[in-house]
């Protein structure tokens, strides 16, 4: 008959091989994602359609518009810069938010990074982003301001011209 240490001898590795089956390697399988995780992930996904549209919408306006005249063509080619230069810098942070949401095509499926890293990087991303949107609100509305203040002086202009007409 069988003693308590020698059952003890075979059932334990036996019972520890069958929890190695059974449970699959933490390392391998991916970890569990809390619903603000991939709240925050979804909406870093619909930031970076957004931004992808910004970035084609400042692409249309920054083509040259054929059948222009040199004299309908604007005089002063600071907003052009100013426009170029934010599509610059929107079209960086899209990459940037791309790479960390889309994998490459030739990474192996099984060395995906953890969502919980991938929020936090994210979250840095959205700072950085909050900080460029203030920026180029900023430059809008300086740019606005210079522009009543250049129709201001055109209408003015004008109006000396109409008086001294007749």
């Amino acid at each position: 008959m069988p003693t308590s240490r020698s059952l003890l001898r075979v059932a334990l590795p036996a019972a520890l091989a069958l929890l190695a089956v059974a449970a699959p390697d933490r390392a391998a399988t991916q970890p569990t994602v809390s619903p603000y995780t991939q709240a925050a992930l979804d909406s870093a996904r619909a930031r970076l359609e957004s931004l992808r549209a910004a970035v084609a919408a400042l692409d249309s306006l920054l083509r040259p518009v054929p059948g222009l005249e040199s004299r309908q063509r604007p005089r002063d080619g600071l907003h052009m810069r100013w426009l170029a230069d934010v599509r610059r810098r929107l079209g960086e942070h899209a990459s940037a938010l791309a790479a960390l949401l889309e994998p490459p095509a030739d990474r192996p499926p099984d060395t995906a990074p953890d969502p919980r890293e991938t929020a936090r990087q994210v979250a840095g991303l959205s700072r950085d982003f909050q900080a460029l949107q203030n920026a180029i609100q900023q430059e809008s509305r300086r740019f606005q301001t210079l522009s009543a203040a250049s129709r201001a002086r055109h209408e003015n202009a004008m109006i000396a011209v109409r008086n001294a007409r007749g």
